[in-house]
């Protein structure tokens, strides 16, 4: 049985919210982790936080590829969000 693969969308980053599911990621001390259980019992999504900051400083990754004008201006506040939750 081939596993259908999923289109991850990065730009939820910006809202600390899963690529894979939406679901609000969760702060697990150096990571944010989806509280989405899949079925092999692990976490449907995680990232270090450092990764997700690194992703969202990067304009050609695909975490800023979609973003509105809007969203671009508000990066920094959201990486801030993600340092404080440290």
């Amino acid at each position: 049985m081939v596993e259908e693969k999923t289109t991850k969308r990065w730009q939820n980053l910006l809202h600390k919210k899963c690529p894979n599911c939406d679901s609000r990621l969760e702060d697990a001390n150096l990571f944010l982790k989806c509280p989405t259980m899949r079925e092999d019992g692990k976490s449907c999504f995680f990232i270090k936080k450092t990764k997700a900051i690194e992703f969202l400083l990067d304009p050609t990754h695909k975490a800023n590829i979609c973003l509105s004008d809007h969203e671009r201006g508000i990066i920094k506040e959201a990486i801030q969000k993600i340092v404080d939750m440290a």
